[in-house]
């Protein structure tokens, strides 16, 4: 052929790699994407400029169907088609991050948006991904390179009545094939939460927060010739909050590794290093990249009810070998992964509580196979089937291992893409992914929560899997623009969600004294969460003056069951699924150096479940929404200088089962930053 399959199916469009800066589009076609794919899902830094983000976190809550919420009990969160973080994957330039759900979110709030140089967000179960994907997106962030001989120095210093921050980067290149890269930041937040609490008498409420986080980045890549390069990176993330409120008279968290709204104080600390050397060979239409990779990761929680403390060490072999031109274009992997985690959690005030301390071993095989095949020039079909097995082992102090759990996933991935014209296309996917369960919750142990509750392990316990069926329709404004830069998108997804994970309480009289035990435990009966969504991106004329307009909207609708009846209905662990999601931007370019813009969300009512002292908890949350205004001065090269305010709609969190109500009360942020860069 004398054309790439790809070329072929959009060559009306234009939509090639070369449209693409041509790193991304090398990571991502390493990284198992054709650039026709990837570019229907990838962000580019430059997208995000209409809302002044200053983390990776904030990056996220500018696309449609994804935002930052806040729970019932005063803790952030991440929602990605109205599923939070424990439905969601974080890759840093491919590779998985393997982390506690409640981190994830974090992690992403500690890589500044200087560091990014586009997100991908892959919503539907990928066969090159770890177990599939998340069920609710795989969020690859895709870091900067330098690409030329250059000597890069940037300085960002703000302050706000919340947040101080400090960043420099340096990138420097020698020669043409050789490139080192040098990155800092340092972010200090302070921030107050305040409203009111209602058990039949009204009394103030307070959080204060304390927040620190690092970044610190080194990487080198290096070219052979055309067809052998190599590169080694590493990453060091650390962070740590505090949290000082009065404690109500409540118990409730969503899960024992949580804070609660009866605790007064709460210290966590999280530090990560990534690291990984990779050589990759190319040979005519054959792309190869073998890789090691490690992760080490400490994480410290202490609060007035727990002590928890986790340390992991991972590491992983993994080969890919691609064909990138044949009408078939197929790719396959291979991979050999090694896990030792070990934890400590106990109850300060319950010395009689069972210490739980245990040290365990993961040996996971995994690979795929995958057929990208151009059936037709205007028709694309992917097939692809993931399989992970793994072993898990507990260490136990006499030296011996006892077998805890194994397990063998196979999850069939299949895309059918139909080029309508040279601006339209239609895509229907459908695939598995899993959501392993956390290897603690596996173990038999009990550790004393507040009061007269006990929180019990479960060995029998199974993994979670995602089965999703996605339905998308993209209209380009622009030939070589993908539709949500600048067009429209309309979706409609269903997940089906077997073996769900919630948790059960049996209560019991010991010595006079009432006893709660909660266990966690696997649903019988399927949760299922339906979508539709819509995006739409223009650039008006309002007389005479451009804007760039940006709107979006999602619908969800849940049916969650399960066998355990609590306070007369049905429950799932799955919680904060609003029932709706809006958004809109406008902004305007006075002159090349010169912005301003305004942006606004709005999210639905949705439930959240707890765990409180005798059952589950339902948690109503009411409607909120956020206001932001920016105006920015600044060129590529020289001073800049942004003003950033915020208004954050107050919440009400209310719950008849507990007969009681908290108000978060509205509040205002601003920021102003500024720096140099050549």
């Amino acid at each position: 052929m004398d054309v790439t399959p790809t070329t072929a199916a959009f060559r009306s469009s234009g939509l090639t790699c070369s449209r693409l800066p041509r790193l991304t589009a090398l990571l991502l076609i390493i990284f198992g994407s054709t650039a026709a794919q990837a570019a229907e899902r990838l962000y580019q830094a430059s997208w995000f400029e209409t809302s002044h983000p200053d983390t990776a976190m904030d990056m996220l809550t500018r696309i449609a169907g994804a935002g930052r919420v806040k729970t019932a009990l005063a803790t952030d969160d991440l929602l990605i088609d109205g599923l939070n973080s424990d439905y969601q994957q974080v890759e840093i330039n491919g590779i998985t991050v393997q982390s506690s759900a409640n981190s994830l979110h974090r992690l992403l709030d500690r890589i500044p948006s200087s560091e990014v140089q586009a997100i991908e967000v892959r919503r539907n179960p990928g066969y090159d991904s770890d177990f599939g994907g998340g069920a609710a997106a795989t969020i690859n962030v895709i870091l900067k390179q330098s690409q030329r001989q250059q000597l890069d120095v940037g300085w960002l210093p703000a302050t706000s009545d919340q947040r101080s921050n400090h960043s420099g980067s340096l990138h420097l290149a020698r020669g043409a094939d050789e490139h080192w890269q040098l990155s800092a930041s340092k972010t200090q937040l302070s921030d107050t939460v305040s409203g009111y609490f209602t058990d039949n008498s009204r009394r103030r409420w307070q959080q204060q927060r304390e927040q620190q986080d690092l970044f610190l980045r080194a990487g080198y890549r290096g070219m052979r010739n055309a067809r052998a390069s190599w590169a080694a990176n590493l990453l060091y993330l650390q962070g740590r909050r505090q949290f000082q409120q009065n404690a109500l008279p409540l118990s409730l968290r969503f899960n024992v590794h949580e804070p609660d709204l009866g605790a007064s104080d709460y210290d966590s600390h999280n530090a990560m290093l990534l690291w990984n050397l990779q050589t990759s060979i190319n040979w005519d239409t054959i792309k190869s990249r073998l890789m090691l990779s490690g992760q080490q990761t400490t994480e410290d929680v202490n609060s007035d009810f727990f002590d928890d403390s986790n340390r992991q060490h991972r590491y992983k072999l993994e080969w890919r070998i691609r064909e990138t031109w044949d009408e078939h274009r197929w790719s396959g992997s291979a991979s050999w992964l090694i896990r030792k985690m070990s934890s400590r959690l106990s109850n300060p005030q319950q010395p009689d509580s069972q210490v739980q301390s245990l040290s365990l071993l993961e040996n996971r095989l995994s690979g795929h196979l995958a057929d990208h095949w151009q059936v037709t020039p205007d028709t694309r079909l992917t097939v692809g089937l993931r399989v992970d097995s793994y072993e898990l082992k507990q260490q136990n102090q006499s030296g011996s291992d006892s077998d805890i759990a194994t397990g063998t996933a196979w999850l069939p991935n299949s895309t059918l893409e139909y080029q309508l014209d040279d601006r339209e296309s239609i895509a229907l996917s459908i695939g598995q992914s899993v959501k392993p369960i956390p290897a603690v919750d596996r173990i038999e142990h009990q550790v004393r929560g507040s009061g007269s509750t006990t929180w019990l392990g479960n060995p029998d316990l199974d993994d979670e899997i995602t089965t999703q069926s996605r339905i998308e329709y993209r209209r380009r404004f622009q030939p070589d623009q993908p539709a949500h830069h600048y067009g429209f998108t309309l979706a409609v997804s269903q997940r089906l969600i077997s073996r769900a994970l919630y948790y059960e309480f049996e209560r019991s009289s010991q010595n006079n004294t009432d006893m709660t035990t909660i266990t966690p435990n696997n649903s019988d009966q399927p949760t299922v969460i339906r979508a539709i969504s819509a995006s739409y991106e223009s650039r008006p004329e309002v007389f005479g003056v451009p804007f760039t307009l940006a709107l979006s909207g999602s619908l969800f609708k849940t049916e969650v069951q399960h066998d355990s009846e609590i306070n007369g209905s049905n429950r799932s662990r799955i919680s904060q699924t609003p029932d709706s999601q809006w958004k809109l931007s406008l902004s305007h370019w006075f002159n090349r150096r010169l912005n301003a813009g305004v942006s606004w969300q709005h999210q639905g009512q949705s439930r959240q479940i707890a765990n409180g002292d005798d059952g589950e908890v339902s948690i109503h949350t009411s409607r909120t929404g956020r206001f932001q205004g920016h105006l920015h001065w600044g060129q590529e090269r020289g001073w800049y200088s942004a003003l950033k305010f915020t208004y954050q709609r107050g919440e009400r969190y209310q719950s008849d089962e507990a007969n009681f109500t908290v108000d978060a009360n509205p509040g205002w942020h601003w920021s102003l930053n500024g720096g140099w860069q050549y």
